[in-house]
């Protein structure tokens, strides 16, 4: 009679222990914090006036937007040559996102869409211009977005990075170009800015 309930107390701590296991196992596991993105600073970064020579490399801010509809036409470009020291090659890639802030619209009241496309060919941030000899190869576009003046611009970029992680594409950096045909344009502040937490840079999420 002894030996069995000792078994029996055995057995009612082991199910106790176990029970323990689980609940507070799931419970750790559903209050986890979620990862903390990988931050990516912009390498280079330059804007460009479509069919002009001119070069902005090291510019405070950079341009994105369009004077007189389909006259003058500003584009950025921007390059992520750390990437891949930062996110192994073959990883998943959960989130990724571009953020840049604003520091001044012009011309019609925003907000205006600025169109994010892929950048498709290699290119030089010191000799770079709007010449059609110039600019590399154009890709898809990937996202567009509305900035906002009282918070940073947000383009989800995912998909992207992960074609750049998987080699499905070269990372060769991203573009902005205006989306709306009237006359504005958004000043970013870009790579040289002396608010350094308002730089350009990709905010990963990978596993």
């Amino acid at each position: 009679m002894k030996n069995k309930l000792i078994i029996i107390l055995a057995f009612c701590v082991l199910a106790i222990g176990v029970s323990s296991t689980i609940i507070f196992g799931n419970h750790e596991k559903k209050g986890a914090s979620p990862p903390t993105p990988v931050v990516i600073p912009a390498t280079a970064d330059v804007h460009v006036e479509l069919q002009k020579p001119d070069n902005h490399e090291g510019a405070v801010y950079t341009l994105v937007g369009l004077f007189s509809p389909g006259s003058r036409k500003y584009y950025t470009l921007i390059e992520f040559r750390t990437l891949f020291k930062a996110i192994p090659k073959g990883s998943s890639i959960k989130k990724a996102v571009l953020r840049l802030y604003t520091s001044d619209p012009h011309g019609d009241p925003p907000p205006h869409r600025v169109i994010l496309r892929r950048i498709d060919g290699p290119w030089d941030p010191a000799t770079v211009n709007g010449l059609q000899n110039s600019m590399p190869q154009l890709g898809n576009q990937y996202a567009g977005t509305q900035p906002a003046l009282s918070a940073p611009a947000i383009w989800n970029v995912t998909q992207l990075v992960q074609d750049w992680v998987d080699s499905t594409h070269t990372n060769y950096g991203l573009v902005l170009t205006p989306g709306d045909p009237v006359s504005w344009y958004y000043s970013f502040h870009a790579m040289e800015s002396p608010s350094q937490g308002k730089r350009p840079r990709l905010l990963v999420t990978y596993e």
